[in-house]
């Protein structure tokens, strides 16, 4: 578990610092070097400035407001969140991403607590069962009660082939049938007849059935931790495929700063992502 948390960290961080598009160089800003998307508005003292999703660039501070990054490519986001739950919808700066993160990390956490407790439960009836019950105690048992004879038998070669093929069944059988009550060590036999029954059995097949009841509800959330996986990574495909649809084209654009002057040149280009 520990090693598969350290691996959802790893891959989160290198979703979240993935560069913003090919060729992508060291420098101030993004913007400057005209390989990221870029929606600005610009103020050169005038009321009336070109604006584009919101990013202001200002003669007075010459100041850039960064926006989120680049969404990734469709099938990159699809991937991402398929792997790692809420990644690409968190480099997105969207709070369904902590969502979907967060409860994949408590559903792991909550599915091995149960798949522990389960499974010590169900080691603890067996180890109750190798000591109590015995499948020559059953023979003997029921033939000294007067059951019949054949279907002893019949039950004692069941019993042993489960013993040797499907450890399993044989655990689960001794529990849940009355028939092989004969065959714990506190069996009493009913007054008048030949049946009987066993708090050994009784207790045994309550251990048991709580141990069962616990990896149901682990593999319920095992169920759920895919879905998480799937509803995630569709999600962010879909965001990925409307940000291309709504945003076609771009711009590129190139600051000429004149320090000296106090004058600021602006050049767009028009581009396709």
């Amino acid at each position: 578990m520990q090693r598969m948390l350290a691996a959802f960290a790893a891959f989160l961080f290198l979703v979240l610092t993935a560069p913003q598009g090919a060729g992508a160089s060291a420098g101030p800003s993004p913007l400057l070097r005209g390989d990221s998307w870029v929606g600005a508005a610009m103020r050169v003292g005038q009321p009336d400035a070109l604006f584009q999703r919101g990013i202001a660039i200002s003669d007075t501070t010459h100041g850039v407001e960064s926006l989120p990054p680049r969404p990734l490519s469709p099938a990159t986001a699809l991937l991402a969140s398929a792997l790692v739950p809420g990644s690409s919808q968190i480099r997105g700066r969207e709070l369904k991403g902590y969502v979907m993160l967060g409860a994949e990390i408590g559903a792991l956490f909550a599915y091995r607590s149960l798949r522990s407790g389960g499974r010590d439960r169900q080691a603890s009836s067996e180890t109750m069962a190798r000591s109590a019950f015995s499948v020559a105690g059953y023979r003997d048992s029921a033939l000294a009660v007067g059951a019949n004879p054949d279907s002893v038998q019949s039950n004692v070669s069941e019993l042993e082939q489960l013993i040797s093929e499907s450890p399993n069944d044989y655990y689960e059988n001794i529990g849940k049938r009355d028939d092989l009550a004969y065959g714990w060590s506190d069996f009493r036999r009913a007054l008048g007849g030949s049946g009987g029954s066993s708090d050994q059995q009784r207790q045994y097949a309550l251990r048991r059935e709580d141990g069962n009841r616990l990896l149901k509800h682990a593999n319920t959330l095992l169920s759920g931790v895919l879905l998480n996986h799937i509803v995630s990574a569709f999600d962010a495909y879909r965001t990925a495929k409307n940000y291309e649809h709504d945003v076609p084209m771009g711009f590129r654009m190139k600051l000429n700063l004149d320090p000296f002057g106090g004058k600021l040149g602006v050049r767009f280009t028009r581009h396709s992502w």
